[in-house]
């Protein structure tokens, strides 16, 4: 009975594994046939390549504005997730750990419309409250974005710490080592790796994500971000406003090739994240 149901339970793994790989296929070849194998004559110039850089042309304000976007927040979220963790794993215990992690659990669980509209909100609080004119710009969606994906590193700073051994926890501390030695110098060296992909899974939660930065700072033809304080494009808001209300071919062909520079900005953005990870895995090893 135990090896059908390993034989079954195999199956069904590999069974994902293979949908996942054919979806994924599936989902690239459309968007090239529909993008990139679409550009010839779709606005007149009979010359795809012609065509493509004019398309370049226009989502690379967008292009940018994602990229810049997705490091501020993954920068603000970064340290304040790590910290925030270390906190609830190490300095907190019983009641009030599990009320910090149910605290966390739900922000994770919010849906992305309703953190967007708590950033607008508290911008017109402040405005209020200090009788401000600030506007929704780069530096609230930056905030925002943060505040967003600021669960999923919370979460796996303290999932990483929780699966240190009990005797690499003490090693230092019976040595003489203070407390936050021991974290700083034994705890996050040994729980990086572990740690680190909760940072990568919030960089692709961020450079996707289109609610919160289309109510705090995100706008067409905004062009390229200018300052903390200016509203700038991203792909995800551009992607979303020329889909509703694109006009010809050109346009919809345009929004295609944005979703792919999309997918290309996340790939890019987690492999070099993994490959600092590494970096500084073998580092801290060393």
């Amino acid at each position: 009975m135990r090896k059908f149901a390993s034989i079954i339970f195999n199956i069904y793994i590999y069974a994902g594994a293979l949908f996942l790989v054919v979806l994924t296929i599936s989902v690239a070849m459309f968007l090239v046939d529909k993008g990139l194998l679409s550009l010839e004559k779709v606005d007149g110039s009979n010359n795809a390549f012609v065509t493509f850089v004019n398309i370049v042309k226009d989502i690379w304000p967008a292009v940018v504005g994602t990229t810049c976007i997705t490091f501020s927040a993954i920068v603000i979220a970064a340290p304040a997730g790590i910290l925030s963790g270390i906190f609830i794993n190490e300095y907190t215990d019983g009641t009030s750990k599990q009320f910090f992690i149910f605290l966390f659990k739900i922000l994770a669980g919010l849906p992305s419309i309703v953190v967007g509209v708590l950033g607008f909100m508290s911008l017109l609080i402040v405005n209020n409250f200090f009788n401000l004119s600030l506007q929704t710009s780069f530096l609230v969606s930056s905030l925002t974005l943060a505040l967003l994906v600021l669960p999923y590193i919370v979460h796996s700073t303290v999932m990483a710490l929780k699966q240190i051994p009990v005797q690499t926890r003490i090693a230092a501390l019976s040595l003489g080592a203070k407390r936050y030695q021991n974290i700083f110098r034994v705890l996050l060296p040994e729980s990086f790796q572990s740690l680190s992909s909760g940072v990568i899974l919030a960089i692709g939660r961020a450079c996707e994500d289109t609610a919160v930065i289309m109510l705090t700072g995100a706008a067409a033809y905004a062009g390229l971000p200018s300052s903390l304080l200016n509203s700038y494009e991203a792909l995800p808001f551009y992607i979303y406003y020329h889909t509703s209300e694109y006009q010809d071919q050109y346009e919809l062909t345009g929004v295609f090739v944005a979703t792919i520079a999309m997918v290309l900005i996340s790939v890019l953005f987690i492999v070099l994240a993994g490959h600092l990870n590494q970096k500084i895995h073998v580092k801290l090893n060393h």
